[in-house]
């Protein structure tokens, strides 16, 4: 593997602790300072420069909330004017920067990395939280800064696995738990991914899943479609549904949200007409 390009997430781990996977946002930050040098004989032209100070920083915006204020806040969770006037030194761990593609063997190490007191928690309205939180680097005994490791089987063995997620059974999954909430039947008034025979009832279909996502979980996009010959009918059967969401923490998702709402519009099948709305939803897994 080319290891020139390199395109993918990577892992963030803090002093031995995975804080999380940053997809699109890490910060990877270095200032340099110099100064010229100079000479009388070249009229005060600079001949070469020195260079004074070297300083690296990295942000990256963290998806596990409880992680990444953990390194901010003290034991009690809390965060308070007792941390005035301390040393930040006392803070420094080493942090570690992992892809997360098995293929790609090359990491970062910064040997000496201190939270900075500086982050930005999103309340994202469609997507799930996020802390950035942002690292100062201290040199260690040698004065090092950061450098090039070749990633070991400790590294990756940190960072949770992924499972692959059946869109097939979380389609039936999700039919059945829209069933139970709208206390209608599977496969007598609710159907999972296709039309209902009858004029009537509802769809279940898992039409496809993000790829903007964050790393730190899988999203996919599902649409509950309402058919009945009265559009009013229809109408208050959206509304209904729509007022049961947002919901969270089930047992096979973390999340079920309306993402927007077609109305009922005609259609026609087999000569006959009736009323079509839909519901699209976000499934975060």
């Amino acid at each position: 593997m080319n290891q020139e390009l390199k395109i993918g997430p990577c892992a963030i781990i803090y002093d031995g602790e995975f804080l999380g996977v940053c997809g699109d946002g890490l910060d990877f930050k270095v200032d340099a300072a110099s100064q010229p040098a100079t000479a009388a004989q070249s009229y005060n032209q600079p001949m070469d420069y020195l260079l004074t100070s070297l300083k690296i920083s990295v942000s990256a915006p963290i998806c596990r909330i409880s992680q990444a204020l953990g390194i901010l806040f003290d034991q009690n969770q809390r965060l308070t004017l007792r941390a005035l006037g301390q040393r930040l030194s006392g803070k420094r761990k080493p942090l570690r920067l992992i892809p997360l593609n098995p293929k790609d063997s090359v990491g970062y190490l910064i040997p000496g990395a201190v939270p900075d007191f500086n982050f930005q928690y999103h309340f994202h309205s469609d997507q799930p939280h996020a802390v950035t939180v942002s690292f100062d680097i201290l040199p260690d005994a040698d004065g090092t800064l950061v450098e090039n490791i070749a990633v070991i089987g400790e590294d990756r063995a940190l960072i949770p696995a992924v499972a692959l997620i059946d869109a097939v059974a979380l389609e039936n999954t999700l039919a059945g738990y829209l069933a139970g909430l709208l206390g209608i039947e599977v496969d007598t008034g609710l159907f999972a991914g296709k039309i209902p025979e009858e004029k009537y009832g509802c769809a279940v279909i898992v039409e496809g899943q993000s790829d903007s996502r964050p790393r730190e979980f899988d999203q996919f996009r599902a649409v509950v479609e309402f058919y009945h010959p009265e559009r009013t009918r229809v109408m208050s059967s959206m509304a209904e549904f729509a007022a049961t969401l947002p919901l969270y923490g089930l047992e096979f998702a973390r999340s079920i949200q309306v993402v927007s709402q077609d109305y009922p519009a005609p259609a026609e099948r087999d000569n006959s007409r009736y009323f079509r709305g839909k519901v699209t939803l976000s499934i975060i897994i």
